[in-house]
């Protein structure tokens, strides 16, 4: 039995799609609507007091309504209207560079809402630019989660579009210089941690709203910007959620989906065991084990010392991943010494300073949250990483290489783990994580794997 009336005369599409209580089969929408919250399972799992609700309520009741997510079994959306403008308001000043981004561009062009799903480094950033300038759909507001993101977003449309810098809208924090903008790019926190929006919502009516890296949003905020505005919806991204709320996604941005695998380019995955001492066959705890493995054991940070040598003698800018803010700044005083061209970035490096290390070292020393998925530099050739459990942080990470580059030497991604000939349990889980990054490279077309041992 469906939900929804039969008829669309009583259903209100907008933001939300608005119906009367009275003419739907409210307890099957509700039950349809209500998911549980993956957070408050695993705090109850650690046996730590959740700070969240137990579920998502899809929905919300307004006097003698219901409004529910907008593509909730897809009737009415053909009462959305755009606003497609007889004179382009920025025009691409790049042209797409292969059959994929062409099948893109006009997939997007059809102004409905859908998820954009290629992998990293095929251009998502500059398919969705190329097609809303194409179609003449204005206003675009772009929401992210990391300011690093914002950044590159900036500026990716000064280099793909005609617009300036300063005629890009941004919104984050206090700042929310929008008005009279065609572009303006949003930090997801900054509006979903304030009611409102008024002007915001009624300057992007009828445009676009493209919501990046929509497989990594944290959930409670995302819930609340998929609702926020009466706009086209686009969601890009390279990969499917890891945390069960793949429908929030599809109930806001629709059945649409242009999905294609595959890179253009195909690393080396190298495996490098390193040998640590044999005290570290008594961790079991994995976060103490990587402190002392990153900070203290001369080992383990020789070999990786050695392996940065090996990557700079050939010329290769390399981004070494790490998670430990004092072995990142160890580290980082180390390359200086070596008189490499090096930097650092890590949560307590200004955003300023985070683009000059990018876009001047040959040599980058981050943190991996930080550096993971937000960082889009096309002349990496190198990354060397510790292994992770997550197959789509595994070749998010490796993404980091995968960017199109002229000159690009092919990319090599190195999952250094550390192990001993009597492992305890800490190393065994090392070890069974490597195999995972490994198989999940894999999984992506990378079936070139070497394995060396230091």
């Amino acid at each position: 039995m469906l939900s929804l009336p039969k008829t669309n005369d009583t259903i209100e599409v907008g933001a939300w799609k608005r119906l009367p209580t009275s003419s739907v089969n409210l307890h099957k929408i509700k039950r349809d609507l209500t998911l549980p919250n993956p957070a408050y399972a695993k705090a109850t799992e650690m046996g730590v007091q959740p700070k969240c609700s137990a579920f998502f309520e899809l929905y919300e009741e307004r006097g003698g309504h219901i409004l529910v997510p907008r593509h909730y079994e897809d009737t009415g959306m053909e009462r959305l209207t755009f606003n497609i403008s007889d004179d382009a308001p920025f025009t691409a000043t790049s042209t797409p560079r292969n059959k994929l981004q062409v099948e893109a561009i006009k997939w997007l062009g059809k102004k409905l809402d859908g998820r954009l799903m290629l992998r990293a480094g095929a251009g998502k950033t500059v398919v969705s630019l190329m097609s809303a300038a194409e179609a003449r759909l204005s206003p675009v507001l772009v929401i992210v989660h990391e300011t690093t993101t914002l950044e590159q977003w900036v500026s990716r449309i000064t280099e793909h579009t005609s617009l300036t810098r300063e005629e890009i809208g941004v919104v984050q924090g206090s700042r929310a210089d929008f008005q009279g903008k065609s572009i303006a790019v949003a930090m997801m926190h900054t509006l979903a941690l304030r009611d409102g929006w008024d002007e915001l919502k009624d300057w992007i009516r009828g445009g676009v709203v493209i919501y990046d890296e929509m497989d990594v949003f944290p959930a409670e905020r995302m819930r609340r910007c998929l609702s926020m505005f009466e706009s086209v919806r686009w969601g890009l991204s390279a990969t499917y959620r890891n945390d069960g709320l793949q429908k929030i996604l599809e109930l806001h941005l629709g059945s649409r989906e242009f999905y294609r695998a595959g890179y253009e380019l195909n690393p080396v995955v190298v495996s490098c065991r390193i040998k640590v001492p044999d005290y570290f066959a008594k961790y079991s705890n994995l976060s103490r084990m990587l402190t002392e493995m990153e900070v203290r054991c001369e080992p383990y940070r020789g070999a990786l010392k050695d392996l940065v040598r090996d990557s700079m003698a050939k010329d290769r800018k390399t981004l070494l991943l790490m998670q430990r803010v004092e072995a990142i700044e160890s580290l980082g005083q180390w390359a200086e010494e070596e008189g490499y061209c090096s930097g650092v970035i890590h949560g307590g490096i200004k955003q300023a300073q985070r683009m000059e290390v990018l876009n001047e070292r040959k040599l980058i020393i981050a943190n991996r949250k930080v550096a993971a998925r937000a960082l889009d530099q096309r002349d990496i050739s190198t990354v060397i990483l510790t292994p992770t459990s997550d197959p789509g942080l595994a070749e998010q990470i490796a993404g980091r290489s995968l960017r199109i580059a002229e000159g690009k030497k092919r990319p090599i991604v190195v999952i250094v783990w550390p192990y001993h000939d009597r492992p305890g349990q800490g190393l065994s889980m090392m070890r069974n994580m490597a195999r995972k990054t490994e198989l999940a490279l894999r999984a992506c077309g990378f079936n070139e794997v070497k394995y060396i041992a230091r």
